[in-house]
């Protein structure tokens, strides 16, 4: 309770510093066209030839200024904003707010735009953009989309699929969070056993990490490491086919896909295969701090960890790291990597800029994948070389572990729960689990509990529409 406290202070002291400087704004008058489904344009490194048009016609009078929200402070300092303003005359004005963990950053965000400030594109984090479409805080991007002939499948590929709620396209791609299971070459040329390779059981994951977990006490080598928040536990059941929600709408939680992943994390931690879930939690600690230790021999990892071992300073390691996508749980499930979704740029609906703040957004991802690269994985179809070398440099990874994420036979498996009552569902199964998994509450009664309240909080919101 006092963290939630102290959370919300927070929160309200940066609104009201914020504010202070912020002016009012007032609903956006974007063109209106008629929008299709097929588009045609010229995506990478290729501008569109609307949009240079657009441009030249821009160059006789003075920049538009379109302010950009984010939690990335390096955004500052990222050279796109000086090419969008010399070719499309557009000034791109950035603004960032502590990145204070967790869903805290993009409440402040939410904060800043309900409050009327000057805030005409944002960043959006995977976790929860449908809640955002329903509030109304994004801006329907299908319009523009045409008008500026984007080809959205040809440019981002799958990662497309993500920003599309009911219909309507709310965003364009800007980071994808992407599961892959990393491993400590070392650890396993040192054991003399093979790197694990596409298409590995989850039965192979399992004999892995028990025949490389050994020592005791600080010199403790892990098989295995995951992060412990935001539901990890559940990728595995995710993977293999498992849904939040059942035919009928109610919770799903009782899919024996669910309660095996659950109780395999749990037991794992019983059995000391990885650092536990309440260590970590009282450590704070996370997958990056985990595995570049060089005392985890797999990690369950997200594309952060590339960024993070660039930081030499924080995570000095000194071994070669290999690439595989994740385990498969039960036959017939994927082998390939999976994405979980994706940050995106959206705008606001109140912005006075919707059209250039929109010719921002494409222009930034037409031509600034390898801006995105050093940071995290740019949700593109086709990275060039450019990107590559961007998104690998001053790492031990080739261009081929490299290109795993950008596989087109990637899929997407949402994690993140979206649908009714998402939000209290969300909290429920959280604290539910978090009994399980610091041993205060049976395997049984968990997945009971999740399942009653899930389903009351479901009937609540349905009387309510």
């Amino acid at each position: 309770m006092v963290r939630r406290v102290i959370s919300a202070l927070s929160l309200l002291l940066v609104f009201s510093l914020l504010m202070t400087g912020c002016g009012s704004s007032s609903k956006g008058n974007g063109d209106k066209t008629s929008a299709g489904n097929e588009s045609t344009t010229t995506t990478g490194e290729n501008k569109s030839s609307e949009s240079e048009k657009t441009a030249s016609e821009n160059q006789s009078t003075e920049p538009v200024t379109v302010v950009y929200y984010t939690w990335e402070t390096t955004e500052k300092d990222n050279p796109i904003w000086e090419d969008i303003k010399r070719d499309l005359n557009i000034n791109v004005e950035v603004k960032s707010l502590p990145d204070t963990g967790g869903n805290d950053k993009e409440v402040a965000l939410d904060i800043v735009q309900m409050g009327g400030g000057d805030l005409d594109f944002r960043i959006v984090t995977e976790s929860s953009p449908a809640t955002r479409v329903a509030k109304g805080f994004l801006y329907p991007l299908d319009e523009l989309i045409q008008k500026y002939n984007v080809n959205m499948k040809e440019l981002f590929g799958s990662f497309a699929d993500f920003v599309v709620f009911d219909g309507k396209t709310y965003g364009l791609p800007c980071r994808a969070n992407t599961v892959m299971y990393f491993y400590n070459k070392d650890i396993f040329d040192k054991e003399g056993i093979p790197y694990p390779e596409e298409g590995w059981t989850w039965d192979e994951f399992k004999a892995l990490v028990e025949r490389l977990t050994k020592g005791e006490g600080s010199d403790k080598q892990y098989g295995y490491a995951a992060n412990s928040m935001n539901m990890y536990w559940a990728y595995p059941a995710i993977w293999s086919g498992a849904t939040w929600y059942n035919e009928e709408g109610y919770s799903n939680i009782d899919d024996p896909r669910f309660v095996k992943a659950l109780k395999e994390y749990h037991d794992m931690d019983e059995q000391g295969l990885k650092p536990s879930y309440s260590s970590m939690r009282s450590r704070n600690s996370y997958i990056s701090v985990e595995f570049l230790s060089g005392k985890v021999a797999i990690g369950q990892c997200l594309g952060y960890v590339v960024r993070d071992m660039r930081n030499k300073s924080q995570f000095p390691f000194d071994f070669e790291v290999g690439i595989v996508p994740p385990p498969v749980m039960e036959e017939g499930a994927s082998t390939k990597a999976t994405t979980l979704g994706v940050q995106m740029f959206s705008i606001n609906p109140n912005s006075k800029h919707i059209d250039e703040a929109f010719q921002a957004m494409l222009y930034y991802m037409q031509n600034g994948a390898q801006y995105v690269a050093p940071f995290n994985v740019p949700p593109v179809a086709n990275p060039d070389e450019k990107t590559l070398d961007a998104f690998i440099e001053n790492t031990p990874l080739s261009k081929e572990d490299a290109m795993k994420f950008f596989d087109p036979r990637n899929e997407y498996h949402p994690v993140t729960i979206s649908g009714t009552a998402a939000a209290e569902y969300i909290s429920i199964v959280n604290e539910e689990a978090d009994k399980y998994l610091t041993g205060g509450q049976s395997l049984e009664d968990t997945i009971k509990n999740i399942k009653t309240r899930a389903d009351e909080a479901i009937d609540k919101a349905k009387a309510a529409q």
